[in-house]
């Protein structure tokens, strides 16, 4: 069994979500189109509304999301 001193690999390609999240909430309600680049990039669509709903709840706020015509729509969710 061979034991060594080493560090974890870092994460190399972290995504930050607020200026998106930013966008939606200046949008006030109306639809906002991402694409599917922009959000979590090489994973599957699940994940990237997944990611989506995530950052806009560590914000306080809901979103809906719909991917259509290799985009991502979303939209703020009000007085929910």
């Amino acid at each position: 069994m061979t034991v060594e001193l080493s560090a974890p690999p870092k994460v190399v390609d972290r995504r930050k979500y607020k200026k998106i999240i930013e966008r939606v909430v200046a949008a006030n309600g109306e639809w906002l189109r991402v694409s599917l680049d922009e959000v979590a990039p090489g994973c599957p669509l699940a994940v990237k509304q997944s990611r989506l709903w995530q950052a806009a709840q560590g914000r306080g706020f809901k979103v809906q999301t719909t991917a259509q015509d290799g985009a991502i729509y979303l939209r703020l969710l009000k007085g929910e």
